[in-house]
């Protein structure tokens, strides 16, 4: 809990806020680092010098000299060309993939599908394929990657990059990282999707920045699924067994069949229609194609599906009491439809009256929300280790 370290501790403790306080603002100059850290500008620039040289940052431009004239001063950046971080979303039906530089840029990002039916091993061959191929129709090479990380739904063990249980791989404990460590010249790190997500949502975005407590809930393909993580006192949340926010299905048959006969008695045209489809993702296909035409039809059937999820929001909410809420995954596919619901139903939640309700976010990311937080887990290892 409690750490202790030499002056060659101290030091790497103060490069990693210096490079921290880079990536957050864009650019500072030494003067600014030394007001920010509390460190001398003897000391500071004696750090930039040594970061500079280790290539992780540039000298971005020069800033305005002082009314008394002088020598501009150096601003400094991260440099973007250290290195790039893979990012993945491993599905059960589909691998997400993202590339972001050494400055969190968002160089590509790509979906591929896993062919039904492929045993565990089937599903690593071809998950190495797609990578590489990834990387060479970007002209990427593998010496430019300074790591993968990947997020999962399900119980993931982070130390020892092991699947505990997912749907995405049939093996219990599956040793995912072992095996890609056997294929892949450059470290691998797995983690539950939310817990990705949630840290890479703090990195990414301005406003998270300083916002110390943080809940993230990501909604799987078409509401199969949610899971959630959290950031407290600006620090990632795991839990014992690193199994925190995994939440049942929202949907189940049960669940569905309530909803249609509620939807027979509103609009028996409608239900007759829904009744036709087999799976959730093809009743909210549907209605997304009727909702312009029969609004009245779609408002229905949102506020309907909004249910469990404003429950579990209204759970998190009065257990944590977060400052912000932020809603990811591909939920953001529905977002046109379900925002407009959402909002209005928050500004309800039972609390007291001399309490702020969180603020409401949505992941400007989008499905590709847990990928590239499973990317920031790598940059995470480098600006922190």
């Amino acid at each position: 809990m409690f750490q202790s370290g030499n002056h060659r501790f101290l030091k790497a403790l103060n490069q990693k806020h210096i490079l921290n306080l880079l990536r957050m603002h864009a650019g500072l100059t030494a003067r600014e680092l030394s007001e920010r850290t509390g460190l001398k500008i003897a000391t500071v620039l004696n750090l930039l010098n040594e970061l500079e040289a280790s290539g992780q940052i540039v000298k971005k431009d020069f800033g305005r000299s002082t009314k008394q004239g002088g020598k501009r001063p150096v601003i400094w950046d991260i440099n973007p060309d250290f290195g790039l971080a893979l990012g993945v979303e491993w599905l059960s039906t589909q691998v997400r993939m993202v590339l972001i530089n050494f400055n969190l840029q968002i160089i590509a990002q790509q979906t591929v599908e896993i062919a039904p039916g492929l045993k565990d091993q089937q599903k690593i061959d071809f998950f190495i394929l797609s990578l590489k191929n990834f990387l060479a129709e970007k002209k990427k090479s593998m010496k430019q990657v300074l790591g993968l990380g990947i997020g999962l739904a399900g119980i993931v063990d982070f130390e020892r990059g092991c699947v505990v249980s997912s749907w995405s791989f049939a093996q219990k404990k599956f040793p995912l990282k072992e095996r890609l460590a056997e294929e892949l010249p450059f470290p691998v790190y797995l983690d539950n999707e939310s817990n990705a997500g949630v840290l890479g949502l703090k990195w990414l975005l301005p406003e998270l920045f300083e916002t110390a407590n943080i809940a993230y809930l990501t909604i799987h393909q078409c509401f199969s699924g949610m899971g959630s993580g959290f950031i407290f006192n600006h620090q990632l949340y795991r839990g014992k067994q690193n199994a925190t926010g995994e939440w049942p299905p929202l949907f189940n048959k049960a669940l569905i069949a309530a909803l249609s006969q509620k939807l027979d008695k509103n609009d028996p045209f409608f239900a007759r229609l829904i009744s036709e489809k087999k799976s959730l993702p093809e009743i909210c296909q549907l209605v997304r194609e009727l909702s312009s035409k029969h609004e009245s039809i779609g408002t229905f059937f949102w506020q309907h599906i909004a249910e469990p999820i404003l429950e579990r929001l209204q759970l998190l909410n009065n257990i944590l009491d977060p400052e912000v809420v932020v809603l990811g995954g591909d939920i953001f596919e529905m977002r046109e439809s379900l925002e407009p619901v959402i909002r209005e139903r928050m500004e309800q939640l039972s609390m007291s009256s001399e309490l702020q309700r969180p603020q409401l976010i949505f992941s400007p990311f989008g499905s590709y929300t847990n990928a590239l937080g499973a990317a920031v887990t790598v940059l995470n290892e480098v600006y922190n280790s």
